[in-house]
């Protein structure tokens, strides 16, 4: 075998079609993906040469995907390599591993895009595959993540306090509204689409309040900068949810400038 392991990628897909879909993707960006439809030809890849990403599908026959994740993730020859977790939307909301991936890539009709985005976000393929907090950022300060969907808000809690953040989490717009109100944050992230109350109306009550802090909306909607201004937000995360995004994004809003006299007003409890 030949190939060389930093263009080559695993993928776990029972789903010839979704498959397919991955394998196309790489092609385009001059990448090998070897596709196996479940764990066993997967691991013994693995275990032979250690490739420069893996992309798993959450239900495998007679396996979880966090379950090879966790594996990965334990082992010193293999903790470094990134992994998307490739899942449908119906199946968020099924318990999480302490060891999450690097990427959630939703099998929607974004699906293409997204592998795209966490393909590009750890440069595979070039020189260097990043892993986990590439950078060295470091975060330091609190975060309010709004976001109803559990493995989602797992994930981003999960990275931003890896990379040193203390973080606050709520399920939906009115959560977000009652805790921005009673304590101090140097940023808050809502997601667009909740229940009870959605994004937009919590960033316009949030502002209402004369609370100045940097807010991101949290979506996977295209094109929504201008709208995002519009609303009272900062700024926007895209999801996919990506590791290495995500800590770069809220890096660069926490360091702008926060109304100091309203945020002391609000003593963080």
């Amino acid at each position: 075998m030949q190939d060389d392991p930093q263009q080559i990628v695993i993928a776990v897909e029972p789903s010839k079609i979704l498959g397919k879909v991955v394998v196309d993707v790489c092609k385009r960006r001059g990448l090998l993906a070897h596709r196996f439809d479940d764990i066993g030809g997967a691991l013994a890849a693995i275990a032979y040469r250690k490739p420069a990403a893996i992309l798993t599908s959450l239900d495998l026959p007679g396996f979880s995907g966090m379950s090879l994740i966790a594996a990965l993730k334990s082992s010193p020859r293999h903790s470094g390599i990134p992994v998307g977790l490739m899942t449908s939307a119906d199946a968020l909301d099924r318990p999480s591993s302490a060891s999450p991936p690097e990427a959630l890539i939703r099998k929607t009709s974004s699906f293409a895009r997204d592998l795209e985005q966490f393909l590009t976000t750890y440069r595979i393929g070039g020189k260097k595959a990043a892993d986990g907090n590439s950078t060295g950022v470091r975060l330091n300060g609190k975060i309010l993540l709004a976001e109803d969907t559990w493995m989602i808000q797992k994930l981003i809690s999960t990275f931003l306090r890896a990379a040193g953040a203390e973080v606050m989490t709520v399920e939906n717009g009115a959560e977000a509204v009652a805790a921005a109100s009673a304590k101090r944050f140097d940023l808050i992230l809502l997601d667009i689409e909740m229940p009870v109350m959605n994004g937009r109306e919590a960033v316009a009550k949030i502002r209402a309040d004369g609370i100045t802090v940097p807010i991101l909306a949290s979506t996977a909607h295209d094109g929504f900068g201008d709208e995002a201004q519009k609303l009272g937000f900062d700024g926007v995360l895209t999801k996919p949810v990506v590791r290495q995004m995500l800590i770069d994004t809220c890096a660069k809003y926490m360091v702008q400038g926060i109304d100091q006299s309203s945020a002391t007003s609000r003593p963080w409890a």
